[in-house]
């Protein structure tokens, strides 16, 4: 509820006011440093009036502004990008002050732009200054630390380090837990603003705009620059009628690469910590690029059609102005999103996944693949296909639980999003998935109960989306099912591996509602059913579920007092937890026509 988020949020601020006390020295200021402007980003940073009036001006779209932080970030981000352009080296040695300060460095530990030039450094000296930089950071207490590798912080790494134990004990909700959580959700959300505002505010950045024709014409405002082009949403009016306007942006690219490259050199370095936090700056600044690609294929689409048409109007004349014009902006936008397509392949993927998605820390291997999951979201067209989903199949073997999760998380990715209406081709699942199902299947019975219930989720994806029509290996299909009678396992997996049964049963073949989506509509259309075959068709589900579970309980040679009766209890408590299926349980009436009716459930004895 309202109340509660509230509450939520002021329990946030609260913690992060407490850690900036801890963490910061007196002359930090979010004027004068990235992290105190981090820490700070709860409050409405006070700003100039000029940057009032820039954070007005979002280069970020609706879509894309996703959280309370993101103005303060964007007017950190923007102070960036503008010392950039004056000083490019006292603006990357202040982003590489706010990874180290992040990762437990310290006032006196950072680099000083007046007496280094990163670009004069070669190897060894840089080496030599991130050594010393790694060195003093050990001195750091593990609760002033305010990111690490460990999502839950430095003292929870700690913690696990010295107790295996003491594991539950450190995810209590601190305010130290609080804090460190919700300053790596502020961190990544930087680095993604940054990567956004450096494309479209950066130097080398500009507006292009074209007009149907000169008469009456509007130019897009600064508002509108990141959104949809004007000729998609807006029409500039005449009194001889509308005319349309299409905007393209030329992103300075060669920015966003600089950034990117300078985290890159920090990737590799030996403490996990400074590796994960220069990681998440660089797939944080890719994602951010993905983004505008999937803005500029908007465009690209949206130009490409009135280019067309203008062809086929001027069709048998000279070219008109107005089609080389459109010709120009496609090619253009094609250019421009080759551009961002080759950094983020490169730099990003080629430069941090393909090297980090191995690393010898589970958290980083663990969010790399959570950033390659987003990206096949992001651009499928780019990343959903066998080259890249063959990264999760392999790491569903990792011997660390949050990596498996991860991969698990990231195969499933593609079928929540077509399930929320994403246009997401499944079909290029369909190799690895075929590949890889004798490890998605033994994952349902993974150390680990998060394991199994995400790869039960994914089974069950599979499954509905038919991936599984043609696989006849009966080993597979009960080692699945059966987990619907396990006492071993949570109410989520037993929930769902009864699903994966019911998709299975023919009785719940009807109306397909046996999909949690369609209860809205099975209500619908309940009063158009009699009373008669509604509780007709109640109680032959009644019967085929109880046939099954008759049948797995007795299956083999099993003494009839030896059945296992008491778990059909399981099925209970997950028909309860079925929201288009909880009526079945309650439905006196059809469970009594189902015990009285000739066709009765009986085990694998005939009793």
């Amino acid at each position: 509820g309202v109340g509660g988020t509230a509450a939520v949020r002021r329990q946030i601020s609260a913690a992060l006011a407490t850690c900036s006390k801890k963490v910061l020295d007196s002359e930090e200021t979010p004027e004068t440093a990235l992290v105190a402007g981090l820490l700070h980003s709860y409050n409405q940073m006070t700003t100039t009036a000029e940057e009032a009036r820039n954070s007005r001006r979002s280069s970020l779209s609706k879509e894309e502004t996703r959280t309370v932080y993101t103005p303060a970030l964007e007017t950190l981000a923007r102070r960036v990008i503008d010392t950039h352009s004056t000083n490019p080296n006292q603006s990357q040695i202040d982003l590489l002050n706010l990874l180290f300060r992040s990762v437990g460095g310290t006032m006196d530990s950072n680099l000083n732009p007046s007496s280094m030039n990163l670009d004069e450094m070669d190897e060894d000296d840089w080496g030599r200054t991130v050594t010393a930089l790694v060195e003093e950071m050990r001195h750091t207490p593990s609760d002033q630390v305010l990111l690490c590798a460990d999502p839950y912080g430095a003292a929870h790494s700690a913690a696990i380090g010295a107790n295996k134990d003491g594991e539950k004990e450190m995810n209590s909700a601190t305010k130290s837990s609080i804090a460190v959580r919700e300053y790596r959700k502020i961190y990544m959300e930087f680095w993604y603003v940054l990567g956004g505002i450096a494309l479209s505010e950066g130097g080398m950045a500009a507006k292009v705009v074209e007009h149907d024709d000169d008469e009456d014409g509007i130019e897009s405002s600064d508002d509108d620059e990141m959104n949809f082009p004007s000729s998609h949403k807006k029409k500039s009016r005449s009194k001889s009628g509308s005319k349309s306007v299409t905007s393209t942006i030329k992103y300075d690219a060669e920015l966003a690469r600089d950034l990117i490259m300078r985290m890159l050199e920090l990737v590799s370095v030996a403490q996990p910590d400074v590796r994960a936090a220069a990681v998440i700056a660089c797939l944080e600044m890719g994602h951010a690029m993905l983004d505008k690609t999937v803005v500029l294929g908007t465009k690209l689409d949206i130009a490409s059609r009135q280019l067309a048409a203008a062809i086929g109007v001027s069709k048998g004349k000279s070219r008109s102005s107005k089609v080389e014009s459109l010709q120009h902006q496609v090619d253009s936008l094609k250019r421009t999103r080759a551009d961002l397509d080759e950094i983020v392949l490169g730099p990003v993927i080629q430069g941090v996944f393909i090297h980090r998605y191995r690393d010898s820390n589970m958290h980083i291997r663990a969010h790399c693949l959570d950033a390659l999951s987003r990206m096949t979201i992001q651009r499928p067209d780019l990343f959903l296909n066998d080259k890249y989903l063959k990264y999760f199949g392999w790491m569903m073997s990792d011997k660390d639980e949050c990596v498996r999760i991860a991969s698990l998380k990231g195969l499933y990715a593609p079928f929540a999003a077509a399930k929320k209406g994403s246009k997401v081709d499944l079909s290029a699942m369909e190799n690895v998935v075929n590949k890889f199902l004798p490890r998605m299947t033994e994952c349902t019975l993974d150390v680990s109960i998060q394991v199994q219930e995400q790869a039960m989720a994914l089974l069950l994806g599979n499954l509905r989306e038919g991936f599984f029509d043609d696989v006849d290996d009966e080993k597979m299909w009960n080692q699945i099912n059966i987990c619907a009678l396990a006492e071993d396992t949570s109410p989520t997996v037993r929930r769902d591996a009864l699903y994966f049964v019911m998709e299975q049963l023919e009785a719940f073949d009807e109306d397909e509602d046996n999909d949690e989506d369609n209860a809205v509509s099975r209500k619908k259309n309940a009063n158009a059913l009699s009373a008669e075959s509604s509780e007709k068709r109640t109680a032959q589900r009644l019967d085929a579920l109880a046939s099954w579970v008759a049948h797995s309980l007795s299956n083999g040679p099993i003494p009839i007092e030896k059945i296992r009766v008491h778990l059909a209890d399981l099925v209970v408590l997950s028909l309860r937890d079925m929201p288009e299926h909880k009526s079945i349980v309650t439905n006196w009436s059809a469970m009594l026509r189902t015990i009285t009716e000739d066709k009765q459930a009986t085990t694998t004895q005939g009793t």
